[in-house]
Parts: C-alpha cells; structure tokens; sequence
C-alpha cells in the first residue's frame, strides 16, 4: 500500500515538472522584435527577471541566448532570443500562468524591446 502512494505521490509531482527545452516545440506565447542586438535585449531581460527572481539564467545559445526562470510546481518561463536583420527576434514561452512572479516577468520582456 506504501509503495501505491509512493508511485502515486511521485507521479504528481513529477507531472509539474518541465525542460525548457520541452517547450520550445510549442508555439510561442509571444513573438517580439528588437532593434536591440541579442546581447543587449537579454541583458536588460535578465537584469529584471533577476530583481523578480534571484534563480532566473542566462545561457548564451548558438544564435543568441536562452533566458529561464524556474519553477518547482510548475513548467518554467523561458525566453529565446536570436539575431535577426534589424535586431533581435523575441520568442517567449510561458511555463504557467500560476508562477507566482509572472506580472514582472511579462513584463520585462515587453519592457526590454
């Protein structure tokens, strides 16, 4: 009986949980441009997920960068960010609108552009 509510209990817990890159097949839940280049639109992104959320990351990608902010409960944000002609191309991807910073996270990203 132990062992059913142990599976059961892991079972959850587990279904909350997300990979970045799990997301990315997903349509993005915004599609932004930038006249800013990669490396100045994702420092000002992170400078603000970092003041919402200490545990945001910034990882340099091939074509630009991969920011996340995670979530124990829940998928995590995340935000690619890819050169493009004119600047940058912005793709956001939200984990769930449960994330208890969420209002600063959207935020940054639109502010940031």
């Amino acid at each position: 009986m132990q062992k059913i509510i142990a599976i059961g209990m892991s079972s959850v817990l587990l279904a909350g949980c997300s990979l970045p890159s799990a997301l990315s097949p997903n349509a993005p839940t915004e599609r932004e441009t930038s006249a800013k280049t990669p490396e100045q639109y994702a420092s000002c992104v992170h400078t603000k997920w970092k003041a919402a959320d200490p545990k945001s990351q910034v990882v340099k990608t091939s074509n630009g960068f991969r920011l996340t902010v995670s979530s124990s409960l829940t998928a995590d944000d995340v935000l690619e960010v890819s050169k493009s002609k004119t600047g940058s191309n912005v793709f956001f991807y939200e984990g769930s609108p449960l994330h208890i910073v969420k209002s600063a996270i959207k935020n940054a990203v639109r502010e940031c552009l």
